[in-house]
C-alpha cells in the first residue's frame, strides 16, 4: 500500500509541476528556456498515458472480484494472465482455498515440554537467576 501511495505522490508532482511548463507559451523552465507552449496539445500527452494504462490494468492484471486473499495468491502462484479468468471460475464453483490438505497443528504440539514441566522450568530458573552479593 505505502509503494502505491508514494507512486501516486510523484505521479502528481510530476504531473503538477511539468503541466504549466507544457500548457502556457509565456512560462519559462528552471534553466531560464522558454516553455513547450503545447496548449490543449497537452491533453494527448496525458490521455494516451491513461489509455496505455487502460490496456495494461485490461490485458495484464488478472480480475480478482469476489475471491479471498488466499485464493489471489493461489491465482498468481497457479494461473497465467491468459488462463487466469477459467482459474478464477473454477476456485469459485469448488471453493478452492489456498491449501486444502493442510493440517492444523495445535500450539501444544510446538512445544517440546508439557505446561506442568514449563512452570517446574520457570521456577528452576528463577532460583538460580538470583543473586546474592
Amino acid at each position: 500500500m505505502s509503494l502505491a501511495v508514494v507512486s501516486n505522490w510523484l505521479w502528481n508532482f510530476g504531473i503538477g509541476y511539468t503541466t504549466p511548463y507544457l500548457v502556457d507559451k509565456t512560462t519559462h523552465g528552471p534553466t531560464g528556456i522558454k516553455a513547450a507552449g503545447l496548449g490543449v496539445k497537452v491533453f494527448f500527452i496525458w490521455g494516451s498515458t491513461c489509455a496505455g494504462c487502460l490496456i495494461f490494468a485490461y490485458f495484464c492484471i488478472p480480475e480478482t472480484m469476489g475471491l479471498s486473499l488466499e485464493q489471489i495468491d493461489l491465482l498468481y502462484r497457479k494461473s497465467s494472465i491468459i488462463g487466469s479468468n477459467k482459474y478464477r471460475a473454477q476456485m469459485l464453483a469448488t471453493n478452492e482455498t489456498f491449501m486444502p490438505s493442510a493440517k492444523v497443528i495445535s500450539l501444544a504440539s510446538l512445544l517440546p515440554l508439557s505446561p506442568a514441566s514449563l512452570k517446574k522450568k520457570r521456577w528452576s530458573m528463577k532460583r538460580t537467576m538470583s543473586c546474592n552479593y
